[in-house]
């Protein structure tokens, strides 16, 4: 096959953080969509993609918050114990987020000795040591902290992208390749993390924004929306003051039967970083460079669920899309595997999974407060400051860190280097690079759209410019290392 990579694919993951099953980054090259599997019919040449699991969404309404609290404990905590099986040391990540602090008390139900690892980081925005030290000091783990500087980050980006194989557009990835470093040097083989309960119990922002807007459009009148707004917004006095204002903040013209309008403004927003991609480029693929590529959706057609606000269908792409392709992908599983760690994630569960989905909306999303029966089945178990605090997502420090270091990966952004790989416009490119250097980059769009340049071209270097095929070992050699074996 020819070493290229799918555009098609990179312009996907330049909307969704990800590329969409069955692509891949590389051209003629496909993934096994999730919740699939391939049978292979070796002598007829032919394969076949078989679905063996997907969501069913079916809210038992009958259930008690009394009956949902003691059926989630129960799942939570047989999750955790079966993912505590294991011929080697166990340990886990500790964020000083609920989900993982949840998961770190649950382990404790099951064992006395923990060893727990997080990441602090010297850019105090990011930073949650002092929430990841409250929980191990109340639960007497012990804690190591990995501290990631801005030149962590710079030097070792080039070494995360070959191991995503794939763009990405945060340097997220690269603190959580370090840390999985320090788990390697401590003994252990296994961690046991939180991913997978933001997409059951409804924890992103995502969601609580769906319901604010379908009401804004559905329900214009309505007295809840101020209340609304102060509890996804506390810090916006410009929006909280101000209904009206809010309303054109949210009202852009979206439906609310829209199929996807819970992650169209999310969409559109991670789609600016497409103006980067060359003329050539955009003209040999036919494809929406604007916003969402609805041809190519494995989504489509996208199952609809009939909850009022459509929590439900935000959560199903949510699990198809981001979770799937980056979560637990360039950010997760490949960056555990790097230092041959490997992830367990008990809300991932099917059993707990199962339960989430048919869990009456108001257990997941109670007014704006996202994943309540969680926060139910761990009060007065782990520290309320945790508890109560607003989602904090995990992040990292983005494009500065190329600008305030020494490090090799700026000189891709050379017009030798954007002209050579014929992916990029290198005026467009030079002008987001200069807004940095004079450090007015603007937020989220400039620093997806830097770090999505930046490792599409680092991944172009690696696997397509200079890449190495090793030669097969000859057959006395395999034979010599059998027998040696």
């Amino acid at each position: 096959i020819k070493r290229e990579l799918d555009l098609t694919s990179v312009a996907d993951i330049f909307t969704y953080w990800a590329p969409l099953a069955p692509g891949s980054a590389f051209a003629g090259i496909k993934q096994v969509p999730e919740g699939h599997y391939v049978e292979f019919k070796l002598y007829s040449g032919q394969s076949n993609v078989v679905k063996y699991w997907d969501h069913v969404y079916n809210p038992d309404l009958t259930k008690s918050e009394s009956e949902c609290h003691e059926l989630f404990v129960q799942a939570l905590n047989d999750a955790v114990r079966l993912r505590l099986r294991a011929d080697v040391p166990v340990g886990a990540y500790l964020s000083g987020g609920l989900d993982s602090t949840s998961i770190v008390r649950s382990i404790m139900n099951n064992s006395n000795k923990l060893c727990t690892f997080s990441i602090a980081f010297d850019d105090k925005q990011f930073d949650e040591t002092s929430y990841q030290q409250e929980a191990a000091k109340l639960f007497g783990v012990d804690h190591t902290t990995f501290q990631c500087s801005y030149a962590d980050v710079a030097n070792n980006f080039h070494q995360a992208i070959y191991h995503t194989e794939s763009p990405i557009l945060r340097t997220a990835p690269i603190p959580m390749m370090l840390l999985s470093k320090k788990v390697k040097d401590a003994g252990y083989r296994v961690v046991l993390t939180g991913e997978g309960a933001d997409e059951a119990l409804a924890g992103y922002d995502i969601f609580r924004e769906t319901v604010l807007r379908r009401t804004m459009l559905q329900h214009p009148e309505s007295p809840k929306i101020p209340d609304m707004l102060k509890a996804l917004y506390p810090w916006r006095q410009d929006i909280t003051k101000n209904v009206k204002y809010s309303k054109l903040f949210f009202g852009n013209g979206d439906m609310p039967n829209e199929t996807f309008f819970s992650h169209i403004p999310r969409w559109r927003t991670t789609s600016k970083a497409k103006q980067f991609f060359s003329e050539n480029v955009i003209a040999e693929y036919d494809y929406d460079w604007n916003c969402y590529n609805e041809s190519s959706m494995f989504l489509t057609p996208i199952k609809t669920f009939g909850d009022t606000y459509g929590i439900t269908q935000a959560q199903y792409i949510e699990y198809h899309t981001l979770l799937s392709g980056y979560l637990l992908s360039s950010q997760g599983d490949r960056m555990g595997m790097a230092n041959s760690i490997e992830g367990r994630y008990p809300f991932l569960d099917h059993n707990l999974v199962e339960l989430c989905d048919n869990m009456p909306i108001n257990m997941k999303l109670n007014f704006m407060d996202e994943k309540y029966i969680l926060k139910v089945a761990m009060k007065n178990k782990i520290p309320n400051s945790i508890l109560q605090r607003k989602k904090q997502p995990y992040m990292a420090p983005d494009g500065k860190v190329f600008f305030e270091t020494d490090n090799d990966v700026i000189h891709l952004l050379d017009k030798e280097n954007v002209d050579k790989s014929g992916i990029f416009n290198y005026d467009v490119v030079s002008r987001l690079k200069k807004k940095f250097e004079l450090g007015k980059a603007n937020g989220f769009p400039d620093n997806m759209a830097m770090i999505g340049v930046l490792s599409t071209l680092s991944l172009h270097s690696q696997f397509i410019e200079n890449f190495e095929v090793q030669p097969a070992p000859s057959q006395e050699e395999i034979y010599i290392d059998v027998e040696g074996e």
